[in-house]
């Protein structure tokens, strides 16, 4: 098995053998500092002999080479599905959780890294990996410059800024997980990965496809539903593949309560039971409110006005006048947290979020 971005460049699948050093190599490195694991303890742990060790690699510094090597490779199928199906914002978001899914192992390989280039690291893996790295790099931008190229056109380095931000995001997280002050201060670890999954969001979303611009006059038929729950339907079968589902939500239209899939050169209706998208998941992150919807977009619930379409639907207008329905959790959780807080006067229930306040009730 083999990992291919272009046909130029192939780097072979590591053997058996070789991932379950690599694989207790990390696990010893994640205890113990890994200048003071030697070759014996390494083999000892993989329960391989010395003469396997070195038929695979030549040295410690091989072994280095080699997790940073099996790491970047499991970045390019992802590229390859977000260049498919992604929007730019869910190319920021997935390379940024890419980098710090794992935090102890980031700042692992982000150690190695400045102690191969400091030693001038001449293993073959280490150019493999350099050479993969510097493709990825360019995948990145060629991706952002193929979501952008119908609203405007960007050099190479200011290409390069996007690949920049989630870089420079991703060490700055892994250098403030070493900060007593941040770990004492920011407790919420989960919440603090959302808020930098909404800043990215708010990036991204002027680079959504510029379907207010454009008025195709071919209205074509597709049998496509969006159910009351959010599913997607095509043909009756239910569309699995989210990234599939992104891609037609980022050219869906709301002409004057119809739905339109829309393309400079046609617009397909689409049958909605409720409304488009509905809003999944509330967080509090210190004292605002931040919304997530079934497509993973989240905004701060900020002057938003809940409307209610009928008397079991709550929506809010998310973007290019796209409601969301508040599903039933995500409101009562708003609600019994409005009530507990001081919110309710009179007959109308207020959430505080930030310095605005919105309406929970019917007006």
């Amino acid at each position: 098995m083999t990992s291919k971005l272009n046909d130029a460049y192939v780097i072979q699948e590591p053997s058996p053998s070789e991932k379950a050093l690599i694989t207790s190599a990390l696990t010893l490195y994640s205890i113990h500092q890994e200048k003071n694991i030697s070759v014996t303890q390494l083999v000892k742990a993989a329960g391989i002999s010395k003469s396997v060790f070195y038929r695979y690699f030549a040295n410690i510094d091989d072994v280095y080479a080699a997790i940073l090597l099996t790491d970047e490779l499991q970045l390019t199928p992802i590229l390859k599905e977000l260049r498919a199906y992604g929007t730019i914002s869910d190319l920021l978001k997935h390379y940024l959780r890419f980098r710090i899914r794992h935090i102890e192992k980031y700042r692992l390989l982000i150690r190695i890294e400045q102690y191969l280039s400091d030693k001038n690291c001449d293993v073959p893996r280490y150019a493999q990996w350099n050479n993969l790295r510097r493709q990825h790099m360019d995948e990145f931008m060629s991706i952002v410059e193929s979501k952008l190229s119908r609203t405007k056109v960007m050099d190479r380095e200011q290409l390069k800024f996007y690949y920049g931000l989630v870089w420079a995001m991703a060490s700055g997280v892994a250098n403030l997980y070493e900060n007593d002050f941040f770990l004492e201060s920011i407790q919420d670890r989960r919440g603090f990965t959302q808020f930098l999954d909404s800043i990215l969001q708010q990036i991204s979303d002027t680079n959504n496809s510029p379907v207010h611009l454009w008025h195709p006059e071919h209205i074509a038929e597709i049998d496509i539903c969006i159910k009351r729950n959010g599913e997607w339907l095509h043909q009756g079968r239910v569309i699995e593949r989210k990234g599939l589902v992104k891609l037609f939500a980022g050219i869906l239209r709301n002409d004057d309560g119809e739905f339109y899939l829309v393309t400079p050169v046609e617009k397909c209706h689409v049958d909605v039971e409720s409304t488009p998208l509905v809003v999944i998941l509330a967080e509090r992150i210190e004292d605002r409110w931040f919304i997530t919807n079934n497509l993973d977009e989240t905004i701060e619930l900020i002057d938003q006005k809940i409307e209610w379409l009928d008397e079991q639907t709550p929506a809010l207008v998310w973007r290019d006048q796209l409601p969301a329905r508040l599903s039933q959790s995500v409101l009562y959780q708003l609600q019994v947290y409005a009530l507990d807080h001081g919110g309710m006067e009179g007959d109308q229930l207020w959430l505080q979020t930030g310095d605005s306040r919105v309406l929970l009730t019917e007006e």
